[in-house]
C-alpha cells in the first residue's frame, strides 16, 4: 500500500527525512531503499509500538518500557542494540524466519577430534517464510538502487539496509548490514564520546561490508535464496497507484509501460482488476461541443 512522506505530528511525535520530507506518496520498497523515515513511522504507528517490541524481542531484541514509542521505527533508544544483536536479527531474514543467536565459538574438540562442545542453538520461528521472501527481496533493491548500491558490484545477489543517525552537529553513527543466505556482516562508524563523523551508513560502513563479501566468497558465491511458496508476482495498474493510490490489478490488455510489479503474500493479495483498456471510458467532459464543432479531449498516457 502506497504511504504518504509528509511531515506528520504523530501525537506529539514529528519525525522528518534525512533530506525533508517529500510530501508524495511512496511503496514501502521504495522507502525501505531509500530508508526515507516518515512512511517507517506511518508503519509502526498502524502495527502498533508493542506489537513491533514482541516481535523485536522473539529475536533478541528486547526493548525497555521507556523506548516503546514510535521513534523505535528509526532506532530512536535510549542505549540502542549491539552490533551482533542487530546482526542476529538480520539473520533471521537470511534464514527463512528462524532467529538462532550467534556465539563467538563454533565447537571445542580435543586432541583426538571428538566434539566437547557445539554452539548449536534451538532456532525458533519469528517470520514465515513467505514473509522473510518478500523483505529479502526489497533489500536487495536497497542494493541495486537505494542507501546500499556500493554493493550492487557484487555478482550475486546481497540484501542490505543502512542507517544514520545524528544531532545539528552532524552524523553519530553510521551502519551498514548486508547479508547473503550463508553469511551477515555488519559494518559501525563512529566515536565513543559521540563526536560527529563524516559518513553516512551508505558511506564508509558499506564499504566495510562490500570488503568483507569480497574476503568471504573469494573464488565461490552463497547459496541462492530460496523462493518462497505463498509469494506471487503481480503487475499492477501503474496510473491506479501511482495517481489513486489504489492497488488494483493490471488489465490483462495493458500495455507493459502502464504496470507496475510487485511481490504479494498469495494469503493478502489484491484481487480487483482495472478494466480501462478492456473496457474504456470516455468520461462526459472529454466530449464537448463548442459551437459548431465537436471537441474531444485525449488523456495524456504514458508508453515509454
Amino acid at each position: 500500500t502506497p504511504l504518504l512522506d509528509k511531515k506528520t505530528d504523530f501525537g506529539g511525535y514529528s519525525p522528518d527525512d534525512y533530506n525533508g520530507a517529500t510530501g508524495e506518496y511512496m511503496s514501502v520498497r521504495h522507502a525501505l531503499a531509500y530508508s526515507v523515515n516518515i512512511p517507517a513511522v506511518r508503519v509502526l504507528n498502524e502495527m502498533g509500538v508493542e506489537t513491533g517490541a514482541r516481535y523485536l524481542a522473539r529475536m533478541g531484541l528486547h526493548v525497555p518500557d521507556e523506548d516503546k514509542s514510535l521513534a523505535l521505527a528509526l532506532g530512536g533508544m535510549r542505549e540502542g542494540f549491539t552490533l551482533p544483536a542487530l546482526a542476529d536479527g538480520f539473520a533471521t531474514f537470511a534464514g527463512g524466519g528462524i532467529y538462532a543467536p550467534s556465539g563467538l565459538i563454533a565447537r571445542v574438540e580435543d586432541d583426538k577430534g571428538r566434539v566437547l562442545y557445539s554452539n548449536s542453538p534451538a532456532g525458533q520461528r519469528v517470520f514465515s517464510e513467505d514473509v522473510c521472501c518478500i523483505m529479502n527481496d526489497m533489500l536487495q533493491t536497497a542494493v541495486r538502487e537505494g542507501t546500499a548500491k556500493k554493493l550492487r558490484a557484487l555478482p550475486y545477489p546481497v540484501c542490505a539496509k543502512t542507517g544514520t543517525a545524528g544531532t545539528e552537529s552532524g552524523n553519530t553513527d553510521a551502519y551498514c548490514i548486508a547479508y547473503t543466505r550463508d553469511h551477515v556482516v555488519a559494518a559501525w562508524m563512529g566515536n565513543a564520546d559521540n563526536m560527529p563523523v563524516r559518513t553516512t551508513g551508505g558511506g564508509l560502513p558499506a564499504n566495510a561490508a562490500l570488503a568483507m563479501l569480497q574476503t568471504l566468497y573469494r573464488g565461490t558465491q552463497p547459496s541462492p535464496f530460496a523462493a518462497a511458496e505463498g509469494v506471487v508476482s503481480l503487475d499492477l495498474d501503474r496510473a491506479a497507484y501511482e495517481n489513486d493510490h489504489a492497488l488494483l490489478l493490471a488489465d490483462p490488455a495493458s500495455p507493459p509501460a502502464t504496470t507496475v510489479r510487485e511481490l504479494f503474500r498469495a494469503c493478502a493479495a489484491p484481487d480487483k482488476v482495472c478494466t480501462r483498456f478492456s473496457s474504456p471510458r470516455i468520461p462526459a467532459p472529454a466530449i464537448a461541443v463548442r459551437g459548431s464543432t465537436v471537441v474531444i479531449s485525449l488523456p495524456h498516457e504514458r508508453y515509454y
